[in-house]
């Protein structure tokens, strides 16, 4: 309730309050109702307005104070999250850069085309002529040049790190 609406209108009848109170007060009073050129029952009326209005206030900061309290746990959370996301975008970027490069050959001796991580892993075919890849995963059919093995490994390095990332992210939810 605001002041405007605790104030006596012309149309509202006015009511007493007896009170009793100290010394001090009462001369803090006269001092406030000099000040302003009020009466002391003018006075008396403004200040128990304001306290009354200052009290409602003060409930609602309590209220907004608990808001940004919630608000700012909310803000944690969804900052900690972020940071989970970023760091599996960042291992996805990893794995993406390691799957489009070259990790050897068709094993088909009539093609011997390159392969990318992508093919070995995602499709398990050569793009150009269709033959199946598996056999690379499994050190069959493969010849000697058909697989880079130090990109072969960076691949798989970079498929474990998703790997162990997505675990991680999976254990903080």
């Amino acid at each position: 309730m605001s002041a405007s609406g605790l104030q006596a209108t012309s149309k509202q009848t006015e009511q007493v309050i007896y009170a009793r109170v100290t010394e001090p007060l009462k001369a803090a009073t006269d001092r406030y109702a000099a000040d302003r050129g009020l009466t002391l029952a003018g006075a008396v009326s403004e200040l128990l307005e304001s306290g009354l209005e200052a009290e409602q206030r003060a409930a609602r900061i309590a209220s907004l104070e608990g808001r940004v309290d919630r608000l700012a746990a909310d803000k944690s959370t969804l900052q900690s999250e972020l940071h989970g996301a970023r760091a599996e975008l960042q291992a996805v970027g990893a794995l993406g850069g390691r799957v489009r490069q070259t990790v050897g050959n068709c094993p088909n001796s009539d093609c011997e085309h390159p392969i990318s991580g992508y093919d070995l892993l995602a499709t398990g075919a050569c793009p150009h002529c269709g033959t199946a890849l598996s056999g690379l995963l499994l050190g069959k059919e493969a010849r000697a040049d058909s697989l880079n093995q130090q990109e072969f490994l960076l691949l798989i390095g970079a498929l474990g790190a998703l790997v162990g990332v997505a675990l991680l992210a999976g254990k903080a939810t």
